[in-house]
């Protein structure tokens, strides 16, 4: 008698660390075991990451060259001096300028939230691959850059107020992708911003020490390595190196570790 077996697809078991939640109950964890959580997804996510920042590479790299290539056209120059000297060739140039600012500007955001959804569902345990994660970011483009608008503005505010309150404001925004990508916010929502100056209350200078310890983390082998290329002149390939694997680890790890914050947050409100 032969038996049906039905494939189920098991969801992965969401990324852990050896504390789940810190030791004093209601607090967020430490920084050792926040940044042992973040190395965690990264590995995990990396092959995912990796492939994305391949395809953002080669994106940009095929609009610059094709703006770069029309200058090697023959009478280049001279095509152009006739076209500002007629009104439609002066409209399609300032046309032709204001999408490529245009597409500048859309996207660092477009692989950013990409970014942000790979390493977030991979914390999640949920299938990860970087094709779903441009799909989403192309599905939610027009929404997190509105959200994104708002909070950067908002930041930037504050600091040309003072340092101190951009910083402080800079933390209660904080949580605002991670509570985009995980509650599916929809449009402009000021509930985004809302529910991460709540869940940030009460716990603001301590998120603050723990981001100012990672970015010490992350940048002092750079700078160390920097510093050291004034002794010698070998180090500068170290130096390079150095660059090298924190231009490819730190936005990952970064999402990483403020994704794991979100979770305690969001756990320390629950209770």
């Amino acid at each position: 008698m032969v038996t049906a077996q039905k494939k189920v697809k098991t969801r992965s078991k969401p990324v852990s660390t050896t504390e789940t939640t810190s030791k004093e109950s209601g607090q967020i964890r430490s920084f050792s075991v926040l940044l042992s959580g973040s190395w965690q997804i990264f590995k995990r996510s990396f092959v995912n990451y990796l492939l994305l920042l391949l395809v953002a590479v080669g994106l940009v790299g095929t609009i610059i060259i094709i703006t770069f290539s029309f200058t090697f056209f023959p009478n280049f120059n001279s095509m152009t001096t006739n076209l500002f000297s007629t009104p439609v060739g002066l409209i399609l140039i300032i046309f032709l300028i204001f999408l490529y600012y245009v597409v500048a500007l859309f996207i660092p955001i477009f692989f950013e939230l990409a970014i942000k959804h790979i390493i977030i569902t991979t914390g999640e345990g949920e299938p990860t691959d970087f094709r779903l994660s441009l799909k989403y970011s192309y599905r939610n483009l027009g929404s997190f850059f509105s959200v994104s608008l708002v909070s950067g503005i908002l930041s930037i505010m504050g600091y040309y107020l003072l340092i101190i309150p951009g910083v402080i404001i800079s933390i209660i925004l904080s949580q605002v992708a991670n509570v985009f990508v995980l509650e599916n916010r929809n449009g402009l929502s000021l509930g985004t911003l809302d529910k991460s100056c709540e869940i940030t209350k009460g716990y603001r200078w301590i998120v603050l020490g723990r981001y100012i310890l990672l970015y010490v983390f992350l940048l002092s082998p750079l700078l160390i390595s920097a510093l050291l290329t004034l002794v010698s002149p070998v180090m500068t390939i170290i130096f390079f190196v150095v660059f090298v694997c924190t231009i490819i680890s730190f936005s990952p790890i970064t999402t990483a570790f403020n994704y794991l914050i979100y979770k305690d947050l969001v756990k320390i409100q629950s209770n």
